[in-house]
């Protein structure tokens, strides 16, 4: 017996696995991040050099003494609010994005990646502050 299946489960099945991650903020108001996979090209690109800068970042911050580490914390902070800007559906998102995320507090920015890498970077490893 033949399967059959529709353009229509198709795109229920797509936008399922590869839809967008949705952040509510209260009042009515959400920010949009798209997945890498659904990216434009260049925010893919820019996207993957961010993350790379990432990883360095967290290597270095294995091999640093407390100080250091402190610092790189900060480092990891400020690279992760770059890829979640990176992943927002419009600058406006982005902005609003970073309005609520405090800049002093890598913590939130880490878990709402985190969050974010479970559901729109299947098989990557999040990225940890040590």
């Amino acid at each position: 017996m033949a399967t059959r299946y529709t353009l229509d489960q198709l795109r229920e099945d797509v936008e399922a696995k590869y839809g967008p991650f949705v952040l509510e903020l209260g009042d009515g108001k959400t920010v949009t991040l798209h997945p890498i996979m659904r990216l434009p090209q260049d925010r893919r690109e820019r996207f993957a050099e961010q993350y790379r800068e990432l990883q360095a970042v967290q290597r270095k911050s294995d091999d640093g003494d407390a100080g250091d580490v402190l610092l790189q914390l900060d480092q990891v902070g400020d690279h992760v609010r770059g890829l979640l800007a990176t992943v927002a559906a419009t600058p406006a998102d982005a902005d609003r994005l970073m309005a609520v995320l405090p800049a002093d507090d890598t913590t939130m920015a880490l878990e709402l990646f985190e969050q974010y890498a479970g559901k729109a970077m299947p098989g990557e490893a999040s990225p940890s502050p040590s």
